[in-house]
């Protein structure tokens, strides 16, 4: 099975935390929903990391990413 590492990415003003497994050629990309983050996805990094590069990100306001400001 893959190895799954961490890192950000800068998209904007905003700072998304992201999981990555793999090395493939075909990206494949994984969002999670409400009220989940990147390790919802665990099992499924791993597996497909073996023939593709696999990222699932925290979505905004989620898990390690910037959470959006507050509303009035």
């Amino acid at each position: 099975m893959s190895e799954i590492t961490f890192d950000y990415a800068q998209v904007g003003g905003v700072r998304l935390h992201y999981a990555k497994a793999g090395e493939g050629e075909r990206l494949v990309l994984l969002l999670h929903g409400f009220p989940e983050f990147w390790y919802s996805w665990r099992h499924q990094l791993r597996a497909l990391g073996e023939e593709y590069t696999v990222v699932a990100p925290d979505m905004r306001g989620y898990g390690k990413s910037d959470k959006p400001a507050a509303v009035e």
